[in-house]
């Protein structure tokens, strides 16, 4: 009965460790645009999470990276079969031609699935008092 103890115990710490891990790729210094409706991405460890800065920099797992070293990183991703989908962070300062870039690349390289990662607010911070209309 001891070993099955210390099997699930192990099998605990390890899944409390890769839980802290997936939460690395964020980078805490990036203002993420805010939307009502938002459904939750899934944190995967073969995701790839690209932060975009307001100045127009990018950076993976907080490394810098510029957008031809981000061409080799995707090229290099996309190859792997594991990846599951590649995830755009830009910073709510962010021109929309820094996040076109990295769709660019994914397309070019033909990840097959691109996702944003926004954060969801209330109604009454986007102006919205209720109802349907404008």
């Amino acid at each position: 009965m001891t070993p099955i103890i210390d099997v699930v115990f192990n099998l605990l710490i390890f899944f409390l460790l890769a839980s802290q891990f997936a939460r690395v790729e964020r980078d805490q210094s990036i203002n993420v645009v805010a939307v009502n409706d938002i459904q939750p991405v899934a944190e995967m460890p073969n995701n790839l999470v690209v932060n975009v800065h307001a100045d127009g920099h990018y950076s993976v797992m907080g490394v810098a990276h510029t957008l031809e070293s981000l061409d080799k990183l995707i090229a290099a991703r996309a190859k792997d079969a594991d990846m599951r989908q590649v995830i755009i962070r830009p910073d709510a300062e962010a021109s929309c031609k820094a996040a076109a870039g990295v769709m660019d690349l994914c397309n070019k390289h033909k990840v097959g699935s691109i996702g944003f990662s926004l954060a969801q607010t209330s109604e009454s911070a986007l102006g919205h008092t209720g109802g349907s209309g404008p």
